[in-house]
């Protein structure tokens, strides 16, 4: 059975681990809209927006110690009830190690958020939108690669890009070593 994610086409059944047809499979918040994984992701989102109802997280940051423990498939698939909700999200891959968002659904990697760190491109010409709310920025390790060796973090483009998101979903890759944690605690 194949399903259709704006122009990506996601197959059923057994695929190679770590392939973008066997990472497509685990969104299931679009493969399986009535199963018992899309019913847990939408407990999730509801428990977040909730929980501080007077005040719900802008930011999410999806991080753990190891590989392969499940942060990009919850962060896509909690992005994709999140924007079935209705609620305007975007997911940054910001695993610098190894990018696998972008593959879920089905999209290049031509451009992404290190284009928009070294100041190459805007947060909206990078962004890609696989389901209506949903925009995902891929990483694009190329455009840090060709910038050098030299401080990304504090620059006019880095600030630029906190100023311009609003609820976000982060695969910040293992142990969050890319990330200003404390930056994004106190948002």
């Amino acid at each position: 059975m194949a399903h259709s994610l704006r122009g990506a086409r996601i197959r059923r059944g057994r695929k190679e681990s770590g392939s973008e047809e066997e990472l497509a499979t685990r969104l299931v918040t679009i493969l399986d809209p009535s199963g018992v994984g899309w019913e847990a992701y939408r407990t999730l989102r509801t428990n977040l927006l909730y929980a501080l109802v007077d005040n719900p997280p802008k930011v999410v940051v999806l991080t753990s110690h190891g590989q392969g423990e499940g942060k990009s498939t919850t962060c896509v698939n909690l992005a994709v009830v999140l924007a079935q909700a209705a609620r305007s999200t975007l997911i940054l891959d910001c695993d610098l190690r190894k990018p696998v968002v972008h593959k879920f659904f089905g999209l290049r990697n031509l451009h992404g958020i290190s284009d928009v760190l070294v100041g190459e491109r805007s947060l909206d010409e990078v962004w890609h939108e696989p389901v209506e709310g949903l925009k995902v920025v891929p990483t694009h390790l190329e455009a840090l690669l060709e910038a050098g060796s030299g401080p990304v973090r504090g620059s006019v483009s880095y600030t630029r890009l906190w100023t311009e998101v609003t609820d976000a979903g982060f695969d910040a890759g293992d142990a969050a070593t890319f990330v200003e944690r404390e930056r994004l605690l106190r948002r």
